[in-house]
């Protein structure tokens, strides 16, 4: 953090690289986080072939899945967080790229799907995130569909539509009627978006 906030990223990446030898191996947390300091000292101070090199470096030596999602929302806000339109672009397509890549790997991670999902709806593609969901269910075992479907209608709710939150869970809902879970769920969204009555309405 101090040479970060020297600006000085020579030192930081030197830093960042004696601190990942020392970390014991058994301290696999700790050494995550060290990996995505890097990775996000090389969003803010590297190029596109430095960031890939940092995540691949650091799913290397931890869990793929865990790199794979915390890089894909630094890079997603990093992009956000750009006021300039080309160079927010450039940066939400480097983010995009991270997450076609890496679902290569993970197609049976429903977390990573779901992770991706919420890149897409926070920045601004429901349609695409919904098409994602489809492509979702034809890669991941049945058992595993009511449960993203319903973790990607949460989704739409904070970042994307809260309409289209609606529909999904009335969709489910509609065939799993005695699923009490599912329906607690369904109203707890309501009320986290404000919509009280709403959620009196769903009982």
């Amino acid at each position: 953090a101090y040479h970060l906030g020297l600006n000085n990223p020579d030192d930081a990446r030197k830093v960042g690289l004696k601190a990942i030898k020392r970390i014991p191996g058994t301290e696999e947390e700790e050494k995550l986080n060290v990996f995505m300091a890097m990775v996000s000292l090389e969003v803010n101070f590297g190029d596109s072939e430095s960031i890939k090199r940092a995540i691949a470096e650091a799913a290397k030596s931890s869990d793929v899945e865990k790199v794979a999602l915390r890089a894909g929302e630094v890079l997603t806000n990093f992009g956000l967080g750009k006021t300039d339109k080309k160079e927010k672009q450039a940066s939400l397509d480097l983010a995009d790229n991270h997450f076609k890549t890496y679902l290569k790997k993970l197609k049976q991670s429903v977390g990573f799907w779901l992770g991706y999902m919420k890149h897409l709806l926070k920045t601004g593609r429901g349609a695409d995130a919904s098409d994602l969901l489809k492509r979702s269910l034809k890669s991941l075992p049945k058992h595993e569909h009511t449960t993203i479907s319903v973790k990607f209608a949460s989704l739409e709710f904070e970042e994307g539509s809260v309409e289209r939150g609606r529909t999904i869970f009335e969709t489910i809902l509609s065939t799993y009627k005695k699923k009490l879970d599912i329906w607690f769920v369904y109203a707890d969204r309501e009320v986290k978006s404000g919509n009280v009555e709403e959620a009196r309405g769903i009982f």
